[in-house]
């Protein structure tokens, strides 16, 4: 079995509409010496990162990995969730950015099953969050 969050990453950051999406919402690329990719990060933002001039980005973080589903007193299944945040610099560019993570989730046997919006006053963005979940069979 494959963690959740780096299939996550793969799907993400492997896709060249996303990435240009992004870029175009920025008006430009995200680090221009490729240090930190394209704005996608798993676990934790870097704190240089985490600022305004550089939106939107995105964090992908595990929320759950457990056994799901038993046959005969034997785990067939593993369910695991994954939570995709990403801070836009407002409403209009989250709902294009929010389609196609939703669609590239989908694409790659994940479904969403939670969302939410909010201001994060820390460094005055929309921080948006969205869950998807899997199973994976043994």
């Amino acid at each position: 079995m494959s963690l959740i969050e780096k299939d996550t990453y793969t799907f993400l950051s492997t896709d060249n509409e996303l990435i240009q999406l992004m870029n175009s919402i920025r008006g430009q690329k995200f680090d221009e010496t490729g240090r930190f990719g394209d704005g996608i990060f798993i676990y934790q933002l870097p704190e240089s990162y985490s600022k305004i001039e550089v939106a939107p980005f995105i964090r992908i973080e595990p929320v759950l990995e457990m056994e799901a589903m038993y046959f005969d007193d034997d785990n067939r299944a593993e369910e695991q969730r994954v939570q995709v945040s990403f801070w836009t610099k407002g409403a209009d560019t989250s709902d294009k950015l929010k389609r196609k993570i939703d669609k590239i989730m989908k694409k790659n046997g994940l479904r969403q099953y939670d969302a939410n919006r909010y201001h994060d006053p820390d460094i005055d963005l929309i921080m948006h969050y969205r869950k998807y979940r899997r199973y994976e069979w043994q």
